[in-house]
This record gives structure tokens, sequence and C-alpha cells, in this order.
């Protein structure tokens, strides 16, 4: 499946909700479903890889990203820290 797919699946199943919410809140439902979808699919392409995890990083100040990425399992492992000269 395709994420044009995934997207028109979600708003297929989803007509009547979507009819009663405003579209900025109904496009962040779609691209929430997209970003699982994505993800589903990621994972499931890195396992039959072989691979046994996956990294990902952020800046530290971008604590939305890293609310996100422990929303989807991923959990702290190593922290890395900066001094400018």
């Amino acid at each position: 499946m395709t994420a044009k797919e995934a997207a028109w699946k979600v708003v297929n199943e989803n007509r009547e909700l979507f009819a009663s919410m405003t579209k900025e809140f109904a496009v962040e439902i779609i691209e929430q479903a997209l970003l699982s979808f994505a993800q589903e699919k990621m994972e499931e392409e890195f396992r039959t890889q072989g691979c046994e995890g996956i990294r990902v990083g952020c800046f530290a100040p971008n604590t939305d990203t890293h609310a996100f990425y422990e929303k989807c399992g991923y959990v702290d492992r190593y922290i890395e820290m900066l001094k400018k000269l």
C-alpha cells in the first residue's frame, strides 16, 4: 500500500468524524496516520534485512521531536554533550 492509498483509507474510514473537525485537526490526524504507517513499513523492512534496532537523534532543544520518538517506542540510550569554544 502506498502512502497515498494509506491516507485515502484513513479518510474513507473516518469520513463522518472528519466532517465535524476543523481542517487543521483533520490534517493532523491524517499526518499521524501516515507517520504510523510509514514507521510500521520501515520497521518491517528493517526486520527483513536482519536489523535489530533503529537509531534516531535530535538536538536537545527539539523537545517535541524527542517526545515524538518516545511516543513511537524509542528510549534514551546515549547523551552527547558539546562545549562551544
